[in-house]
């Protein structure tokens, strides 16, 4: 079977043999570190432009570079880097469920979630293979821990996406403790955590950023709030933007499977209005929301199917 710049053979009764095709040394370095290869001369089985490439010199350098980079500072080096790259990534896949978009959240998640492992590796004095920790959950973890990373894998379904995210985050904060100092450890969670409320109510935005005619603050809209409803965060958003009204414009049967507790009924006015084509393919739902303003009678909170409404919007 080819692949781009590799070409594999299978057997069989007999592993795989790969053949990877390297156009310059540096390509040579990911797979060769890979291996942990020890003895270079057993390595070059021919060389076709020795004096050209030089890649026994290269090789010699590359795993001398390698052992240095084992010392304590070096960890501290890369330590840093995977953090840095973490937060990236989460970022990525908070913003990704933020717009609705399920696989780009997975995908994001699950580089998240491998960058956490390699740190949770190195946590645990491991340094070999730590681009992908080998046999990390059968010979590293305990039970418990196990059951734990277990609990923790992606998801496509967005809706459970909030819990994940605070599950990654718990499982990262607990890998980096041994890592980092603790001034260290408080200034990346602080930083995960503004993302993470950034984007736990998830598809909620303020309809004046894509409508000049409305003032900002006014109308916003969302996905269903039912997820969250018996949370802090939902009690702190009702407050943050004064939201006193709620139009629901999800179908009856999505409101039966997920409806508004009484409790929360009773914090804001609650409407529904039918949408014919109204219906979420992912469950989370269209609704409404209303704030009061203290110039303004109402301001709307609109979640979900805005373009269905077919009025046109005086400016408030």
């Amino acid at each position: 079977m080819s692949l781009r710049n590799k070409v594999v053979v299978y057997f069989k009764s007999q592993p795989k043999i790969e053949f990877a095709i390297c156009k310059n040394n540096s390509e040579i370095d990911r797979n060769y570190l890979g291996s942990e290869i020890t003895n270079i001369a057993n390595t070059i089985l021919f060389e076709k432009l020795p004096a050209k490439y030089d890649i026994k010199n290269y090789l010699n350098q590359l795993t001398r570079n390698r052992n240095r980079y084992r010392n304590s500072q070096s960890i501290k080096k890369q330590v840093a880097e995977l953090i840095g790259k973490f937060i990236y990534e989460f970022e990525s896949c908070s913003g990704m469920h933020c717009r609705s978009d399920g696989y780009q959240f997975y995908y994001f998640y699950n580089i998240a979630l491998h960058v956490a492992i390699q740190l949770s590796n190195l946590a645990k004095g491991h340094t070999r293979f730590n681009f992908l920790p080998k046999y990390f959950i059968a010979n590293m973890l305990s039970k418990e821990e196990q059951e734990t990373l277990y609990s923790i894998r992606g998801t496509l379904f967005l809706p459970e996406a909030n819990q994940q995210k605070r599950k990654l985050l718990d499982f990262f904060y607990s890998a980096i403790q041994p890592l980092v100092s603790r001034a260290k450890l408080n200034e990346v969670k602080q930083f995960c955590e503004w993302i993470y409320n950034r984007d736990y109510l998830w598809n909620f935005r303020d309809i004046s950023t894509f409508n000049p005619k409305i003032k900002p603050g006014r109308i916003f809209r969302t996905a269903t709030m039912t997820f969250f409803q018996n949370d802090r965060s939902f009690d702190h958003l009702l407050s943050e933007k004064n939201i006193r009204t709620v139009i629901d414009l999800r179908s009856d049967t999505e409101v039966s499977d997920l409806p508004y507790t009484e409790r929360t009924l009773s914090k804001f006015n609650y409407g529904k209005h039918n949408l014919t084509h109204g219906i979420s393919q992912n469950g989370s739902g269209n609704s409404i929301i209303m704030a009061q303003m203290r110039k303004s009678p109402i301001a709307f909170l609109l979640l979900g199917a805005m373009k269905r409404l077919r009025q046109p919007w005086k400016q408030f």
